[in-house]
């Protein structure tokens, strides 16, 4: 009897895998990419201790789409959302995701090699200050990347990660100099002289939350088996 107890826990551990994640504040922003087409709300979801973690929630009119990166693992997480976030608690209703492994990519950056210049101006009658970031390739120091542009302006309550590292950078790269409270709300990454993306940061919650799931392993097997079969038909 006990040997077939013990045998049960063991399949159903090797079938269905329990997860369980922290996450302590998030942020909302607008994002349109005009390359893509893309133009939705987005949720990022993070711990400030562990910025491996990150939870994404996609929306575009009624249609939700969760993806949670767990870059230590490796893993990625693919949740289906069928009801209004209203804060990290209303999350406990996310159930069954799909898993992936996540392959380890080298930024492009990091092979073609990268220089940064970075010029900056302060309005002082809005009281914003707008950072214009340029990327240029080291094989050809005439030959622009990318452009950034980055704007701040007096927003105690956007201290979010991001914010506070690109104010980190800025300064010690390039002496550029912020206010305690001065904070990112806004970036447009330019392609080519154009705008490619415009992100515009709405609302920043710190709440604490814990994520807790179980995934189905057999059930995410045989949908990447039958993905793989569907590719090389």
């Amino acid at each position: 009897m006990k040997l077939k107890i013990i045998f049960f826990i063991l399949v159903f551990q090797n079938v269905f895998c329990q997860e369980k994640y922290h996450f302590d504040n998030y942020l909302t922003s607008h994002v349109k990419n005009y390359q893509s087409g893309y133009d939705d709300e987005l949720i990022e979801v993070m711990n400030r201790m562990d910025s491996t973690l990150l939870l994404v929630i996609q929306i575009k009119g009624d249609k939700k789409i969760v993806t949670l990166n767990d870059l230590k693992k490796e893993k990625i997480f693919i949740f289906n959302m069928d009801f209004k976030f209203k804060n990290l608690k209303s999350l406990k209703k996310l159930d069954s995701p799909v898993k992936f492994n996540k392959h380890n990519t080298k930024k492009i950056e990091d092979s073609i090699g990268i220089t940064e210049v970075a010029e900056f101006e302060n309005d002082t009658i809005k009281n914003t200050k707008i950072v214009h970031l340029t990327k240029f390739l080291l094989s050809d120091k005439t030959k622009i990347y990318r452009e950034y542009f980055y704007f701040f302006e007096i927003k105690k309550e956007f201290n979010f990660e991001e914010s506070l590292k690109l104010k980190l950078k800025l300064n010690k790269k390039f002496n550029i100099e912020f206010k305690e409270d001065e904070n990112l709300y806004k970036i447009l990454s330019l392609k080519e002289g154009k705008i490619l993306i415009d992100t515009e940061f709405k609302d920043y919650v710190n709440e604490e939350f814990d994520l807790n799931f179980v995934v189905d392993e057999e059930a995410t097997n045989n949908l990447l088996t039958l993905k793989s079969k569907i590719k090389h038909n």
